[in-house]
Formats: structure tokens, sequence, C-alpha cells
């Protein structure tokens, strides 16, 4: 073997004549033999062995044993690596013979903590001394090769980074909850914004439009008394002697001026208070204005026809032009209330732009007539009303309300509204009529009554009419563009219930010989009729199926599927069913 390769083979130096065992370790009791071959070393104690110097190839070499791991005298670590500071270092010092072999843990002092995590990372990658140096070209790749072959312990890491900020941020979160009141207790809250469903009460409108100019009107004492009357009649309008003036306006509207008449009351309320008294009572008023000498008028009559007659009126003005309109914008603001008495026969008040609230129960049900008409406002009873001859609510673009208590007149109850809603909590009971008469609104009777003697009739148009009961000699029910919902409908005579584009649910209850007329157009009809039920039928569509739950006692004079007409239980019976629509389904049960 060629003295080049004895210098590469690091096992070469247990052949040379300066290897001497016995020498270094003449104190020992046992020599050490001779070896000449590495494979021999298993019949020698691994105690008596000295460690080779160390091991410090050419570039080359070091290259080919990189490539070939199972070339001879190649060396394997993954205990660490030296420095090349340090290999120098052990080439230059002399073998000690009287220490003892120690398994080799290989320390460099310019490997920082992050290589030695990566170097831990992989303990199955194998290294030369030589070329395991670590500096600050090579550590990036290494550790990235080591962040390669341990992924799982290198997301580890970043999680528990990433879970001590999250745990740092919900304790934050808690502090700040917990002490909130104490955090921030000088901070003002936001002000609720008044609900939608019910108009605030605006004693000052005029002053939010007009910088605080408006003022209360003194032309008209703030409190007016009287005694034993038995009619009350209160009107709060605008002048009729504006006729002119209004034609005027919509002349120049027509000629395409700027200017338009609007109406000067921008909103109000009149409080009626049924008292105990059966016969003193009290009009109270606080009436805003602006500006301050805009003419308004009252008039006030006292006749020996026990009629109270307080009439208010307010002046129609124009709109200004350009900025005017904003600089100068005449309005009022009406609050009034009525303590009544409850020996009154007749209440009449017709107002503009004003709600009327009834707040109390009245004592006795003697009164002849309550009618209240508004524009542009609600009418709410909030304990019902109870007289001789009629119940009378009139307005437009408000609500109409029912609550706490029934209705009963002993003649007729008739409520219009229009734009608005109308909704019953309570019974409405007349011995005569209901009329309810509706459009692009809602009428609501759910779970109540309405009643008459003779005829209930409803009408509305673009919203639903949902009634739980309703019961008279007649009942007719008019719809467009709206669902028709009546889950009770009784009636002697005659059941009507008629709709365009807007179905029909109908359950009816009473005699055997009822007649039902149910129209409707582009939606769908479901009758419920009594079991009972003895007449003739005729249910017809288009694009659409006729469907009869049971045929029990039915003869059909014809049975298709668009198409159904016969007899139940018997021909010449007095009962009578029609039903129609188009483009939808039939669907009639005998089942109730």
């Amino acid at each position: 073997m060629s003295s080049s390769s004895n210098s590469n083979n690091p096992k070469s130096y247990y052949n040379t004549p300066n290897y001497d065992g016995a020498a270094s370790s003449s104190s020992s009791q046992h020599q050490p033999k001779v070896v000449y071959k590495p494979d021999e070393i298993s019949s020698i104690s691994t105690s008596d062995l000295l460690p080779p110097p160390p091991y410090s190839p050419n570039p080359s070499a070091a290259t080919v044993g990189r490539n070939s791991s199972s070339s001879y005298g190649s060396v394997h670590n993954n205990r660490g690596s030296l420095d090349l500071e340090n290999q120098q270092q052990q080439q230059q010092q002399p073998l000690l013979s009287n220490i003892s072999p120690k398994p080799a843990v290989w320390v460099s002092s310019s490997i920082d903590p992050l290589e030695q995590q990566a170097q831990q990372a992989t303990p199955s990658t194998s290294f030369s001394p030589g070329l395991a140096l670590f500096n600050k070209k090579n550590r990036k790749s290494l550790f990235h090769a080591a962040s390669h072959n341990s992924g799982d312990e290198h997301d580890v890491g970043h999680c528990r980074v990433w879970c001590k900020y999250i745990f740092a941020a919900i304790l934050l979160s808690l502090v700040i909850y917990e002490y909130s009141d104490k955090l921030f207790s000088g901070v003002t809250p936001a002000k609720p914004k008044p609900s939608p469903s019910l108009p605030p009460q605006q004693p000052n409108y005029c002053s939010s439009s007009n910088v605080g100019d408006c003022v209360t009107w003194q032309g008209m004492p703030s409190t007016i008394d009287f005694d034993s009357i038995k009619n009350l009649e209160l009107i709060v309008k605008h002048t009729n002697d504006n006729d002119q003036q209004y034609s005027q306006g919509q002349q120049l509207h027509e000629e395409g001026e700027e200017d338009d008449y609007y109406y000067v009351i921008q909103q109000g309320q009149l409080i009626i208070t049924p008292t105990e008294d059966r016969h003193r009572g009290t009009i109270l008023s606080d009436i805003k204005i602006y500006p301050t000498d805009l003419d308004l008028s009252y008039d006030l009559t006292y006749p020996e026809d026990d009629t109270l007659r307080l009439l208010v009126e307010v002046p129609m003005y124009f709109k200004m032009r350009g900025n005017e309109r904003q600089q100068r914008r005449p309005c009022v603001n009406a609050q009034i209330e009525i303590k009544l008495p409850y020996d009154l026969d007749n209440v009449h008040v017709q107002l503009t732009n004003m709600n009327i609230d009834v707040v109390g129960p009245f004592v006795t049900d003697n009164m002849e007539v309550l009618d209240l008409q508004s524009s542009n406002g609600h009418i709410i009873l909030n304990e019902g009303w109870a007289g001789k001859r009629k119940l009378n609510l009139i307005t437009s673009n408000g609500n109409i309300e029912i609550n706490g208590d029934k209705v009963i007149s002993d003649d007729e109850v008739y409520i219009e509204t229009s734009n608005g809603k109308i909704r019953f909590t309570q019974d409405v009971i007349a011995k005569r009529r209901v009329q309810i008469t509706n459009s692009n609104g809602e009428i609501e009777a759910l779970p109540n009554l309405i009643q008459a003697d003779s005829e209930v009739l409803l009408k509305t148009s673009n919203a639903a009419t949902k009634l739980s009961r309703v019961m008279a000699d007649r009942v007719i029910t008019e719809n467009a563009n709206g669902i028709v919902s009546i889950v009770h409908a009784e009636a002697k005579q005659e059941i009507v219930v008629t709709n365009s584009n807007g179905p029909i649910s109908l359950s009816v209850y009473g005699t055997k010989n009822n007649r039902v007329t149910v129209i409707t157009s582009n939606a769908k009809a479901s009758l419920h009729m009594p079991y009972e039920f003895e007449g003739a039928f005729a249910l017809s569509t288009s694009f659409g199926d006729v469907r009869i739950e049971s045929d029990e006692g039915i003869t059909y004079q014809d049975k298709l599927d668009h198409l159904k007409r016969g007899f139940r239980r018997g021909k010449g019976n007095k009962g009578d069913l029609t039903a129609q629509t188009s483009n939808a389904d039939i669907e009639v049960a005998f089942d109730v």
C-alpha cells in the first residue's frame, strides 16, 4: 500500500512501527496485543485501546468519502463536528496513553444554540468531521435541511408560540370585560333612537325645524272647562277660505312654477281621557306655532242645545322659492287633551295630521256615538268602548288599533284607514253591522271575534287579511294582491270571499246548508267545509287540479282534473259551494 494511500487511511496508523501500546502503558499489568488489522479489535478489551489521532483528510478525499459511505477508511459521526481551528490543535497534540477512552462527543464553540437544535433534530444524518463546519454561509442551508427532516417538531414550536399570544389575548379580553364599568365610566352612552312604530311626542316640532323660533300660541285659552253638556265637537283643520289660494297654487303648479301648497299642521296629538265625573269636563291645549305672527283662529260655541263646539282653523301657506323654502316654513304642532265626563251622548272629533289616543276605560255604555276622524295619524282605543249606536274610526296613513277591552255597539262599527294596519286584540261586536275597510294595509284580528247580527264586511288590498273568527248572517271579504286566511267563518245565509293574485284559506262552520262562494286568480284556494254539508258544488280552475279529499256521499256530474261538479248528500238541498281560480289548484275537504 503506497504512502499516499496510508496517509488517507485512518486505520493505517495501527500498522506503523511507531505504534507501541506497551510504551505508553508500562504501568499497566496487561500488555495489549499488536493489532495489524481493525477487524481483529474484537479480541481485545476496549479499555486497553487508545484512540487514533484526529483525521483531517484533504477536500478531494473528503468528497470521495462522503459520496461512497462503504469505502474503506470512511468515518461516520452523528455526534457533532469540529471547526477547523480545533482540528489543527488536535493534530499537534500527542496522544495521552493514561486516559481511559470515552465515547467521542464533539463540541464546537462556534456552534450556536440554533445550530445545535438543527443537529439534534437530525440524528440520522451522517457528517464527516472535516465537512461539518458551521459558519454564516452554510448555517441557513443546514437548518433548512434539519427543518425539512423534522417538520412536525418545527410546526409544534410555532404552534406553542402562537398559543401563547392567543391565550394572552383571551386574558386581556376578560380583564377588559370585567372592569369595563370602571374603565369606561366617563364615556357618555349613545342615546337610544325612538321606535319607528310609535310616532314620538313632538311638542317642539317647530323648534327642531326652525332653530327654536316657535312659540306657544296665545290666541286661545289653554284651559276650557265645561259642564252639563250632551254633545262635544272638536275640529282642527285648515281654513276653508283658502280655496282661492289653493286654486292659484294648482294653476302655478300646472304652469311649471316651483311654488306648491302644503299643510301647515305638521304633527299633533289628541288624548281622550274618560273620567268618573258625570257632568264636568275640561279641554287642555298647548299649540306651538312658527312664525310668531302665524294667523290662527278659533271659535268656541256653547249654545243652549247642550252642545259644545270648538273649532281651530289654521291657514294654508305656499312654499317659497329657492332658499326661502328652508328659511321660512310655517308649521303648527297641536297637543290637546279632553277630560271626558261619562254623561255625554255624542263625541265628534275631526283633526288634520294628528294622532288620537283614548287612554282610559269608559265608565258606562250610555254613549250614543263616538266619532273619531283624523288624517296622517293613528287612532288607538286602549280600553275598548261600549255604546248604544255607533263607533266610527277613520284615518289615513296611520294604524287603527283596539286593545284592552271589547268594542260593543248596539248598532254599527265602522273602521277605515289607508296605508296603515288595522289590528284588533279584542272582540268587535255589533248588533247590526261591522264594516272594516283598508287599502295598502293589513286587517288582522287574531285570536279574536268579529261578530254582527246582520253583516260583516271586510275590504283591503295589497296586504293580508288574517281573521280568527267571523260570525254573521252574511260574511263578505274582499281583497286584491294579498293573502286571505279565515280560521273560523260562520254565516246563516252566505259567505263570500273574493281575491285576485292571492291565495285563500277558509274554514266554514255552521249549518249544513251553507252558501259559500270563493273566487281568486293566479293562486291556490283551500277550503274546509262542514261534514254535514248538503247541496250542489262546482269547483273549477285553469292550468291546475281540483282535488276533493273524500268522495263520500258525492254524486259527480263532471269529474275532470280541472273541473268537478255534482251533489253531496242528495240532489235538491239548499246548500251551495262554488270555488274558482286560475293557474293554481283547488283543494276541498268536508272535515269540519
